[in-house]
């Protein structure tokens, strides 16, 4: 039997995988102690999300771009994210708001700035005192990293 042909690169298997392994190991690592409200800590996590929401909500409404159905879906993940670190921030959250774009993303920036946000989330993470707002951090570097994978 001929041996079928692999994609080289990373699997999107893979990166899943990873996601959730740093997603657990960051949780352990960044949860001991007690549980409270977040106050203030997200504001910049919180003005990214937005700031993709915003980018996404720009290309989409551009038109003529390719997997349409696929960015509305990586969309509505940055309006969740937004809306649970808003709901963590409280009343404060809503004079942070995303910055809207000159002009529509490609692809091609779209995962640029995917993997750049993934990496704040991941820093932000580390450095958070809070074990609530690491583990959201965690899981929204997570998804990050697959939107990444999904665009590419």
């Amino acid at each position: 039997m001929p041996d079928s042909p692999r994609r080289r690169g990373t699997s999107r298997r893979v990166v899943l995988l990873g996601g959730l392994a740093v997603l657990s190991a960051v949780s352990t690592a960044c949860a001991p102690g007690e549980a409270h409200v977040v106050e203030h800590g997200l504001d910049g996590a919180l003005l990214t999300a937005r700031t993709l929401l915003a980018r996404y909500d720009a290309t989409l409404a551009a038109g003529g771009v390719d997997r349409v159905e696929l960015l509305t879906t990586l969309r509505a993940d940055h309006e969740a994210h937004a809306a649970e670190l808003a709901l963590h921030i409280g009343p404060g959250a809503s004079r942070i708001t995303g910055a809207a774009p000159a002009e529509p993303d490609t692809m091609k920036s779209l995962r640029k700035a995917e993997s750049a946000a993934r990496k704040e989330a991941v820093e932000q993470c580390v450095a958070s005192d809070e074990p609530q707002a690491a583990r959201l951090l965690a899981s929204i570097a997570a998804c990050r990293a697959a939107h990444w994978e999904l665009l590419g």
